[in-house]
């Protein structure tokens, strides 16, 4: 018997305790997610099917056109799929594309680190984002001789198999990791309140508890697995410095996904590190071109 593992496999206390928090907390979770609400797509792992060569999936084989040069790392090896979305299918409106197929694949090779190159500087070189603008008939078979690593839990992955996802219009907040949250909080805060924060630490407004309950009520269920929005991270916002401007949006993110069972503590579907979440972003104008040639990608541990 399994039992879905969210929110870092940890009992879900601070929502679930009969705690009463103040009128004061109250306020200022509904006006953050009043202000920072931004439409997104919402991924989640479907149990119960078996993904097609053209589904969204994560994992497995991928759609590839063969008569095309297939993704390869900086030492030549082929990569593996991380994620699959079908377009079409997930009937996604813009900046994203609305037809064709989005992938991104990574290298497996240890001594790149699930892909992630902090100086890249959105370089692809161990990771790779693909747009096929059009669907062709593919032969598996084929595709398969190409002879691509397949993700799973012997290889150096993320993802443990594959899985069929479905895919889900959503509405996202901003978390206090955010490299904005600081700002919206001071601001939020004088408004409400007229109470002074330092935008540079809006620890020293909300701290233990309280700041515990506004991130989980703004955050929501774990895992995040979802297209466009707002990121939600386990520890720092990537998008300091020229990328703030540079690489603003985020394009998507995969978080860790666990299943409990009796035999053991969790089986990884996909994993992270230590419970950890993965994200690329794009420039806002580059996604409304739908060029996908320069992202930010990375991701840390829980």
């Amino acid at each position: 018997m399994f039992i879905f593992a969210t929110d870092r496999i940890k009992t879900n206390e601070i929502m679930n305790e009969a705690k009463k928090h103040d009128e004061k907390t109250e306020k200022l979770i509904e006006e953050l997610k009043k202000r920072s609400a931004r439409p997104c797509y919402k991924i989640t792992i479907d149990e119960e099917r078996k993904p097609e060569i053209t589904d969204s999936k994560f994992g497995g084989v991928p759609y590839w056109d063969v008569q095309e040069p297939y993704p390869t790392d900086s030492k030549g090896n082929l990569m593996a799929l991380l994620v699959q979305i079908n377009l079409e299918k997930a009937n996604v409106a813009e900046p994203l594309p609305q037809k064709g197929i989005l992938q991104v694949f990574l290298s497996i090779d240890e001594s790149f680190l699930f892909g992630l190159d902090r100086d890249s500087e959105g370089r692809q070189s161990n990771f790779k984002v693909v747009w096929h603008e059009s669907i062709k008939d593919v032969d598996y078979d084929a595709i398969k001789a190409l002879e691509m690593p397949i993700m799973t839990e012997e290889n150096y992955s993320p993802v443990n198999g594959e899985y069929a996802i479905n895919i889900m219009p959503g509405t996202s907040y901003i978390t206090e990791n955010d490299i904005n949250y600081g700002a919206l909080l001071a601001d939020v805060a004088k408004t409400l309140f007229n109470d002074p924060v330092d935008p540079e630490m809006p620890w020293d407004y909300l701290q233990g508890e309280t700041s515990d309950y506004v991130n989980e009520q703004l955050a929501g269920s774990s895992p995040h697995h979802q297209l466009l929005g707002n990121p939600c991270f386990e520890q720092g916002d990537p998008r300091g410095g020229r990328n703030k401007k540079r690489q603003n949006e985020l394009l998507l993110q995969i978080d860790s996904d666990c299943l409990r069972s009796e035999e053991r503590d969790y089986i990884e579907r996909i994993m992270w590190g230590d419970l950890g979440t993965a994200s690329f972003f794009i420039n806002s104008e580059d996604l409304a071109n739908h060029d996908f040639s320069d992202v930010l990608y990375a991701w840390e541990c829980g």
